[in-house]
């Protein structure tokens, strides 16, 4: 079964499926770990249409556009979605007289409602200002028509750092901690009575499910609102169905799967798959399965291998730019202390001084070689991550490195082997202390930066700096947004 796009007339995406009958499949009932039984139902196109908790409606482009949920038995609550001409999800609301999503008979789920939001009493109930790249920077709830402001997403390179909302019927500004992965753990207070005071704890299991957020044990006394929907790795957590919004598709964290095959841009066998690796065979499967180093930024990543490596030490990346500061405190006093308990350095051509004056021209044609070197591994490093060429993971035989992913990658380790080597020969030529105009790698010493790579670290670069961190088994060096 091979899985594609078709463009529509409008230059709208529907997932088309090759050689399927519309039949709704059911499946024999399973019990998980946790006491739970299901019986899911599946479409033609590999969509669940219900789990045994929530049942869920599709449009003709795959998208959910309706989830029908039963938190209590005997209440249950439908919600529909819409989404704009690049399927990013814009706003929520009700469904007026729906109950249910499907009718069984004789093993066959048949729709109750339509996707047509002019058709099936859907009325607006959330509505979502977006930034650039499809995250939420603020949601307006709508009440008896009215638009109320409820909430505000604050972001520095792409993090995601605090929000504003109406705590207590109140302005009131929070800040977030988040552990590598970028799932929210602590929720701390931005106003000047409270500042920097924790206020909720929040704890979830690998895969996100078993989600709690309770108050910090240090917290004020007063209660505390859970300021933002986003949790699992950034991602927003319904709280209507329990599911995580990736983008291109859902993901229940209480399966640990995704709700809908993944897809991808032209028809391939299996989507994103590296054949030699069976993790990457299923398309339901979140990050193959590994997600304590696994991030999947959009719904469509399969994870593993160099890129997830890559993704991970991006946030990593983040977390340590604010100790940049302390790092280049230690490094000017260890070379202070260095000076002040050596010799006299050796003047230039002694034995065991300097070779070439750091001022010469040659010294200054290699510090421009390690500068240019550092900016083109952050510009590859970049769009190994982003893609926006949309290149295949790997190229046919013969292939130049250019035109895959897999290429760029060997591209940017060679580079890397390149700067360690140029970092080592300024090291010997032109002693460690780098030219009045030293180039980015230089603020760490091209020494420190050699045995970083050397021990397989990575070289995180911030802006006009450099941070070293431990070893972690991918890319030696990844770029991070100031």
């Amino acid at each position: 079964m091979a899985y594609s796009l078709r463009e529509g007339a409008a230059g709208q995406r529907a997932v088309r499926v090759s050689n399927r009958s519309c039949a709704r499949r059911r499946y024999e009932a399973s019990t998980n770990a946790r006491g739970v039984t299901a019986q899911p139902f599946y479409d033609a196109s590999g969509n669940l249409l219900t789990d045994g908790v929530n049942q869920y409606l599709y449009d003709a482009e795959g998208r959910v556009c309706a989830a029908a949920s039963t938190p209590i038995p005997g209440s249950t609550t439908v919600t529909g979605y819409l989404y704009d001409a690049d399927g990013i999800r814009v706003a929520k609301g009700s469904l007026a007289g729906v109950s249910t999503l499907y009718t069984l008979s004789n093993g066959v789920l048949t729709p109750t409602t339509t996707c047509d939001p002019t058709a099936n009493g859907f009325a607006i109930t959330e509505n979502y200002v977006l930034g650039p790249g499809g995250e939420e920077l603020s949601m307006i709830g709508v009440v008896n028509g009215v638009n109320t402001w409820q909430r505000t997403n604050v972001y520095a390179g792409g993090k995601l750092i605090g929000t504003y909302d109406m705590a207590g019927g109140a302005p009131a500004l929070h800040f977030h901690l988040e552990d590598p992965l970028g799932t929210r753990r602590m929720q701390l207070s931005g106003m000047a009575a409270n500042l920097g005071q924790p206020e909720i704890d929040i704890a979830s299991l690998p895969y996100g499910d078993q989600l709690t957020t309770t108050p910090d044990p240090n917290a004020a006394a007063t209660s505390f609102d859970d300021a933002t929907p986003l949790h699992f790795t950034g991602k927003e957590r319904d709280t209507e169905s329990g599911n995580d919004y990736f983008g291109a598709r859902y993901y229940s964290s209480a399966m640990g799967r995704f709700l809908s095959p993944d897809w991808s841009a032209k028809a391939e066998p299996v989507p994103y798959a590296k054949l030699g690796n069976p993790q990457s065979l299923n398309l339901y499967a979140y990050v193959q399965n590994n997600p304590l180093t696994g991030v999947d930024p959009d719904g469509h990543y399969v994870g593993g291998g160099d890129l997830n490596t890559l993704a991970v030490w991006l946030r990593t990346g983040q977390m340590y730019a604010g100790q940049i500061a302390t790092a280049q405190q230690e490094i000017q006093s260890d070379k202070s202390a260095a000076q002040q308990q050596n010799a006299p350095k050796p003047k230039l051509g002694e034995p065991g001084g300097r070779q070439l004056d750091p001022n010469g021209a040659d010294c200054k044609d290699l510090a421009k070689k390690i500068d240019n070197l550092v900016a083109d591994i952050a510009k590859r490093t970049t769009d190994i991550s982003s893609n926006p060429l949309n290149l295949p993971q790997t190229a046919p035989p013969g292939s130049p490195l250019k035109d895959s992913v897999d290429g760029h990658q060997q591209i940017v380790k060679d580079r890397i082997d390149s700067l360690g080597q140029a970092a080592t020969k300024y090291e010997n030529m032109c002693g460690g202390g780098g030219p009045p105009a030293a180039p980015p790698v230089m603020s760490q010493s091209p020494n420190r930066v050699r045995n970083a790579l050397a021990a397989g670290g990575a070289v995180l670069i911030v802006g006009a700096a450099i941070v070293l961190a431990p070893a972690t088994g991918g890319l030696s060096l990844a770029a991070v947004a100031p």
